[in-house]
């Protein structure tokens, strides 16, 4: 039994640490130390944590990720509309080799016209561009210009053919979907023969 007793009276290292084992006072003494070990155990862990999400900058949570991608968005689309409208990206489409006779003139003469239009956007452009779309514009050109006179066509006069340009522009908008669809017309071949 005397080794009995000297297990009991033995203290364990941690007992040297915090002060003996003696008695109640001793096991209440080794209970808050280890809560206060505990205690500054888990505000070093939780102050880690909070510089690594705080300071790591490759870290992002996922609300800010979804704000920085429509943030994005946003801007690339602005971008585009700006693209879109800056004169450097004007929306052309070319019609070319409109010949028709000449009206009044029994056949003898004849109309040769390159055009070229500015649309308002790149949806108008692709319509334009499919067949059925540019069969109905020659057609529509083709009605328009054969009536036309020698004297309306007149390639001095400034009006005539400001007007002629009128005309045609708003025919063709007609077929692409209202006045605004095409901004402009310009000429880029106009023969008389």
């Amino acid at each position: 039994m005397p080794e009995e007793n000297l297990a009991e009276n033995q203290e364990t290292p941690i007992d040297d640490l915090i002060g003996g084992g003696e008695g109640s006072a001793g096991k209440e003494s080794k209970k808050g130390v280890i809560v206060l070990a505990l205690a500054v155990l888990l505000a070093a862990s939780g102050g880690v944590a909070v510089v690594m999400l705080v300071l790591s900058p490759g870290r992002v949570s996922a609300d800010e990720r979804v704000i920085k991608e429509e943030l994005q968005q946003i801007a690339n689309d602005t971008m585009a509309r700006e693209e879109e409208t800056a004169p450097d990206a004007r929306i052309l489409l070319d019609i070319n080799d409109v010949i028709t006779n000449i009206a009044g003139t029994v056949m003898r003469r004849f109309l040769k016209v390159n055009m070229t239009l500015e649309l308002r956007d790149q949806e108008t452009l692709r319509k334009a561009q499919t067949k059925a779309i540019d069969v109905r514009m020659r057609d529509r050109l083709l009605d328009l210009l054969s009536t036309k006179t020698l004297d309306d066509l007149d390639g001095i006069d400034p009006e005539n053919r400001r007007d002629l340009k009128r005309e045609i522009r708003l025919e063709i908008a007609s077929i692409l979907g209202g006045p605004e669809t095409v901004k402009s017309l310009h000429f880029t071949e106009f023969l008389v023969q």
